[in-house]
């Protein structure tokens, strides 16, 4: 009777490693970026130089400028000699203290975030609406602008952020996320959480699914009391 030999191990774990690979790979691909994106279509709503140039301009890396919300405020409603610039930070994404430039007209916030010119200031009643870049969440640095809003997806009612502007210090709950086409925002919308009037809120807005240009996202809170 012939014995059969022992197989090899390593000659085991040689042949299948390829395959192996292939499947992370094709699964890291599947949850990052394929995934996000088709769940938002379904839904119907939702530069480092060492990055391969395929990256950057499938990451959210190149060049873009927010130009769908580039409308002109009417000169009354823009106050002067105001703070430059103020703070933002969201604990539960690791955003400490990021600038935000007031009353902003730069469309690429990829040295700071915007406050779209002309809209409330925080604290005010009305909205303020704050802009910055998102590129894929594996990318993500809470202090490098042209990433820093590449999480922002993972906010949800009922979490909060806090800005502190002029010295003071004021904190907002997450009451609404609205995914929206680039030319259905609306930058001047006073109440776009649909609460009642009067109400102070902030809407921080980048786009999504996080690495595309596709959608944005709108992520607004409501001031809470001091």
């Amino acid at each position: 009777m012939k014995v059969l030999s022992k197989v090899n191990p390593v000659f085991v774990f040689t042949l299948y490693l390829p395959a192996v690979l292939i499947v992370l790979g094709a699964s890291v691909l599947l949850f990052l970026v394929a995934l996000p994106y088709f769940n938002i279509e379904l839904s119907q709503v939702m530069a480092s130089p060492i990055v391969p140039q395929s990256v950057r301009r499938n990451s959210g890396f190149g060049e873009f400028s927010f130009e769908e919300i580039s409308h002109e405020a009417s000169p009354s409603s823009v106050v002067k000699n105001l703070p430059a610039t103020f703070t933002l930070a969201v604990p539960k994404l690791g955003i400490k203290n990021a600038k935000v430039e007031t009353n902003s007209t730069n469309l690429d916030p990829k040295n700071l975030l915007g406050h779209y010119r002309g809209t409330a200031l925080p604290g005010e009643p009305g909205n303020s609406f704050i802009y910055g870049h998102s590129v894929l969440p594996i990318f993500f640095n809470p202090k490098d602008y042209k990433t820093i809003f590449s999480t922002l997806p993972r906010l949800n009612e009922g979490d909060t952020f806090e800005i502190n502007f002029g010295g003071t210090t004021y904190f907002y709950e997450v009451v609404a996320k609205l995914n929206l086409k680039p030319e259905e925002v609306d930058v001047f919308d006073p109440n776009p959480a649909r609460l009642i009037d009067g109400t102070s809120t902030v809407t921080l807005m980048t786009c999504v699914p996080p690495g595309s240009k596709t959608y944005r996202l709108l992520v607004v809170g409501k001031l809470l009391s001091n």
